[in-house]
C-alpha cells in the first residue's frame, strides 16, 4: 500500500495554506485527507488478508484447518445474502459456488472465497483486525507488530507491552476522529495539520510493521 498520493496532498495543503490563510478552507481538506488515510489502512488490511489466502492456495500444502473452516463459514454467510442483495460487498454467488467445490472434491488446486473473508470485516478496529487475522491462522498479530522497531519509533515506545497498548489507543482515537468527520458530529474538534501528519505517520508505520510480520511468517 502506497501513501504517495496522500503525502502529496498533505504537502499541497501545507504550502497553499501558508499563502492563503484567509481564503483557503484548510480544515475541509485536512478532514478529507484524514478520512482517506483511515480508508487506505482498511484497504491494506483487506488486501493483506487476500494475499495470505492466496499464499495458502498456491503453496501446495493442505489448507490449515482454521482457514478451511472459516472459508466455509464466510461462504455460508455470503450465500445468506442471495435474496437480500450483497450491497457494497464484493460477492459473486456463482463464483463462490465453484470455488467452494474445489475445497471438497478431487480438485488439485483449492480456491478460497477471499472476497467472503473480507466482505464482513467492517471497520478496522483493533479487535476486528486481530479477529480477522486469527481466522486466517495468524495468531497474536498485535503482539508481533509491537516488536517492530518502526512502529516503536513512531510511538516513542521501547517495550513490546507499551507499544501494543499505544497501538490500540491510537487506532481507537483515530477511528473516533474519522467517524466524527464522516458523520458530521457537531462540536467536533478541528483537525490540525500536525494531527493529520501524526495519523498518516502512524498508519504508514503500522502497515509497514504488519507487512514485515506477514512476510516473516510465510518466508519459508
Amino acid at each position: 500500500m502506497r501513501f504517495d498520493g496522500i503525502d502529496a496532498a498533505a504537502g499541497k495543503v501545507r504550502d497553499e495554506a501558508r499563502g492563503l490563510k484567509d481564503k483557503y478552507d484548510k480544515q475541509a481538506v485536512l478532514r478529507g485527507l484524514l478520512v482517506q488515510a483511515c480508508a487506505a489502512f482498511e484497504l491494506y488490511i483487506r488486501k493483506a488478508v487476500e494475499s495470505v489466502l492466496e499464499y495458502h492456495e498456491d503453496n501446495g500444502d493442505p489448507i490449515p484447518e482454521a482457514v478451511a473452516k472459516n472459508n466455509l463459514y464466510f461462504t455460508g454467510r455470503g450465500f445468506c445474502l442471495v435474496h437480500d442483495g450483497v450491497g457494497d460487498r464484493n460477492l459473486n454467488f456463482d463464483e463462490m459456488a465453484l470455488n467452494i467445490s474445489t475445497c471438497y472434491s478431487e480438485e488439485k488446486h483449492t480456491i478460497l472465497n477471499k472476497s467472503a473473508f473480507t466482505s464482513f470485516l467492517g471497520q478496522c478496529t483493533h479487535y476486528s483486525v486481530e479477529k480477522t487475522f486469527k481466522k486466517i491462522d495468524i495468531k497474536d498479530i498485535w503482539g508481533e507488530v509491537a516488536r517492530q522497531k518502526e512502529i516503536q519509533k513512531v510511538l516513542s515506545a521501547k517495550a513490546q507491552k507499551e507499544t501494543a497498548k499505544l497501538i490500540e489507543e491510537r487506532m481507537k482515537e483515530y477511528l473516533k476522529i474519522r467517524n466524527g468527520i464522516a458523520h458530521g458530529d457537531e462540536g467536533f474538534e478541528s483537525v490540525t495539520f500536525d494531527k493529520f501528519m501524526d495519523v498518516l505517520s502512524f498508519y504508514r508505520s503500522l502497515i509497514s510493521s504488519i507487512e514485515k510480520v506477514i512476510r516473516k511468517r510465510f518466508a519459508n
